[in-house]
């Protein structure tokens, strides 16, 4: 992975492509460079209770990490579908700390029999480096909810400082 280098101004100076390969090339590779981690869903997952059908890992550097649900769900009553993130099976990322919140990041009324999309981004700031695990939970206040298989994707994207 490419490194951020702070670029000259090239005030008198002889312009070299040697500088000009480090400051503009490196720093658009830098800019381009993603480490991220995707999962989709195969199968419809039922959301019978608190479930976590998606849990990944990502080896961080040390920056911010952005989280992304994007999905369809149905329920067999018109009510509330709630999504939280835990990160080391620790820290939730609707409070920041060791407990939920009851909305989770998001509760999303789900109309019954209707596929309902539903899409999460969640920016987790000063990730400390590392191998950190991320797992999506989802449940329904009532009903029986689907999240429908095929139109799922859990993404979790670190993000370099400048």
């Amino acid at each position: 992975m490419a490194e951020w280098t702070d670029p000259r101004t090239w005030a008198d100076e002889v312009l070299l492509a040697e500088q000009m390969n480090t400051d503009i090339r490196d720093n658009i590779q830098f800019l381009y460079d993603r480490n991220y981690v995707f999962k989709t869903t195969p199968n419809n997952e039922n959301m019978t209770g608190l479930i976590a059908p998606f849990t990944s890992t990502l080896l961080t550097q040390g920056n911010d990490v952005l989280v992304t649900f994007k999905g369809v769900v149905t329920n067999t009553l018109s009510d509330y579908t709630v999504f939280d993130v835990k990160v080391d099976n620790d820290i939730w990322l609707s409070t920041l700390t060791t407990s939920s919140a009851s909305h989770g990041l998001t509760a999303n009324l789900i109309t019954a029999a209707f596929y309902n999309s539903i899409a999460i981004r969640f920016l987790y700031t000063n990730v400390p480096a590392g191998i950190h695990e991320f797992r999506l939970y989802a449940t329904t206040i009532s009903g029986s909810g689907i999240i429908r298989g095929g139109m799922g994707l859990f993404m979790i994207e670190e993000y370099g400082k400048l």
